[in-house]
């Protein structure tokens, strides 16, 4: 039953190209990140999306496009083209924002056709991305999404699976009291270009809200929830619990933080 990543198992194809989405006005942050991006927000001596493309980089991850909006020029001028962190970053300035799921179809041609990876930039988290490509790989499904379980399920996209892992049901912040399940979206997926189809191009979309839904309704998509770290920092206590976590080296890398 493959209620889990473990054992890993060895990949079909290597996976290696992502996309991280980085523009989220961070409104419930404000004043913080009225001229500060909330993906540059600092988790200790480095800036919340420093983890993110160091975590894709020691998974292999060595093409990562980053989607900016307000104040991108921070990002841009911290990261450049991701030479120090061994990986090839390119920007999508948005201009105006076009959802989680519009933003990636932007790129549609950038993945050429392969697997491919999409990280939420607003979550700290410590994920073995090569379990979770190989579970996906394995599955053969049009998309894989890692879960984690919340005491917030009201505030999360909530999804239902089967013993197989296969998703019955996703529902983007149910009513309170209404959940079916408290196991949520925690923003990392693994997704076959076959998903491309059911995103409109130039056109607001989410995942969580308008793709994923839909798609599981049509489509297999798989679910798998690991004990890896994960906190969003959306707010100002779950940022603070993310600076705190890791100050008491809750926490765990399996890269070196210099």
């Amino acid at each position: 039953m493959d209620r889990t990543l473990s054992p890993p198992l060895e990949p079909e194809a290597r996976v290696v190209r992502a996309y991280i989405l980085s523009a989220g006005l961070g409104t419930r942050l404000y004043p913080i990140t009225d001229k500060t991006p909330k993906v540059m927000l600092p988790i200790g001596q480095r800036p919340l999306l420093w983890y993110q493309i160091k975590l894709a980089s020691f998974y292999g991850f060595d093409e990562i496009i980053v989607n900016l909006h307000k104040n991108a020029k921070k990002v841009s001028d911290y990261f450049g083209d991701g030479k120090d962190l061994q990986v090839k970053i390119l920007y999508a300035y948005e201009k105006k924002l076009l959802g989680t799921a519009g933003s990636v179809k932007r790129a549609q041609n950038f993945f050429d056709k392969q697997t491919f990876l999409v990280l939420y930039g607003d979550t700290f988290r410590n994920t073995n991305l090569k379990k979770l490509c190989n579970f996906h790989l394995r599955k053969k499904g049009i998309c894989t999404i890692l879960l984690y379980q919340t005491d917030e399920p009201w505030t999360q996209g909530i999804i239902e699976i089967n013993k197989n892992n296969q998703v019955l049901s996703f529902v983007e912040k149910p009513k309170r009291g209404k959940e079916r399940s408290n196991l949520s979206n925690a923003g990392v997926l693994i997704c076959e270009p076959k998903i491309f189809d059911y995103i409109q191009p130039d056109k607001f979309s989410d995942f969580g809200a308008d793709v994923l839904p839909n798609l599981a309704k049509i489509e297999r998509v798989f679910a798998v929830k690991t004990g890896d770290y994960t906190q969003d920092i959306g707010t100002p206590e779950h940022y603070q619990k993310a600076q705190d976590d890791f100050a008491k080296g809750k926490i765990k890398f399996p890269f070196k933080i210099d």
